[in-house]
């Protein structure tokens, strides 16, 4: 009688593990192939070969097919034209970057940023829509306001192999001059939940829902951004533990009016709401007047989103 209990557990088990199996969904990278990385993997490049299907480790780029892509926010990235004319250095390029430079004419530049290991079972790439400006070695632009579309795609260990559960490849624009500024390690914002943040004059803090990533807070006004501003200030921030999945947030600003010698000072906080699943402006007090004015003020001009 025993024996016959242990063999049906044993085949209740096997059951249940072929009926996950069959049921797993299979996320696909943006050429709808498949997508998976060794548990072993460790580098970014190996990250991005597998979700865009290529990657030009020379110019630290993968790339894709504007027809490919249905979002024209995207598609204004892609690198076309006489190649001469957009690289003005092109002629003293070797012959193996010239190469990769050719390999993605008319395609959608995708720089890889970051690779983030979240706690031993979920990873975290991040990466750029964008373009270069005048030279190959100059990724970016000269604009204050002019930003790259921000991308993202979460992947979780199961069974020796990390695969893609979600992804999306524009989370909107949160760098400055056309760069796209992340801190380098990810950081502990819920008791079992890590985020990366972005670092710029305003701040994002992303992480994963259900497996996506997301844009958990837009953090705006972190510093003064001068360019005529006298409220020149600096932000610390920090995550302050409590019972629900994610940490309340806790911004101290100070710093100085350089027209009226003024000390300047501001505290906010966010607290994560359960029900609305997004973080809600809980607290907001002091005398930085850019902060009071438009609490919501984010540095990047609206046509930039």
């Amino acid at each position: 009688m025993r024996k016959i209990l242990i063999l049906a557990v044993l085949a209740l088990l096997l059951s249940s593990c072929a009926h996950a199996e069959k049921n797993r969904v299979e996320i696909k990278n943006p050429l709808g192939g498949e997508c998976s990385v060794p548990g072993t993997a460790k580098r970014g490049e190996e990250f991005m070969k597998a979700f865009f299907g290529n990657y030009h480790r020379l110019l630290g780029v993968s790339a894709l097919d504007p027809f490919a892509v249905d979002d024209p926010n995207l598609r204004q990235w892609t690198f076309g034209g006489a190649i001469s004319d957009l690289l003005f250095d092109w002629e003293d390029l070797d012959s193996a970057t010239q190469e990769q430079f050719i390999q993605i004419l008319d395609k959608i530049p995708f720089r890889f940023l970051n690779l983030y290991l979240l706690a031993d079972d979920k990873a975290l790439l991040a990466f750029e829509a964008g373009n270069w400006n005048v030279i190959s070695t100059m990724w970016g632009g000269c604009g204050f306001t002019d930003s790259h579309n921000l991308g993202m795609a979460a992947f979780a260990l199961d069974s020796g192999v990390w695969r893609l559960t979600g992804y999306d490849l524009n989370l909107g624009r949160f760098g400055s001059y056309c760069n796209t500024r992340l801190d380098d390690r990810p950081i502990k914002i819920g008791k079992n939940e890590y985020g990366v943040m972005s670092d710029d004059f305003g701040a994002g803090l992303f992480g994963i829902l259900d497996g996506n990533p997301v844009v958990l807070l837009r953090i705006p006004q972190v510093y003064g951004y001068g360019h005529g501003d006298p409220e020149d200030f600096e932000s610390e921030i920090v995550f302050k533990p409590t019972r629900g999945r994610f940490y309340d947030l806790e911004i101290t600003s100070s710093g100085k009016n350089w027209d009226t010698e003024e000390e300047l000072n501001h505290f906010r906080r966010w607290t994560w709401n359960a029900k609305s699943n997004r973080y809600e402006l809980q607290e907001s007090r002091g005398n930085i007047q850019s902060i009071l004015q438009d609490p919501e003020y984010w540095l990047l001009d609206e046509e930039f989103y």
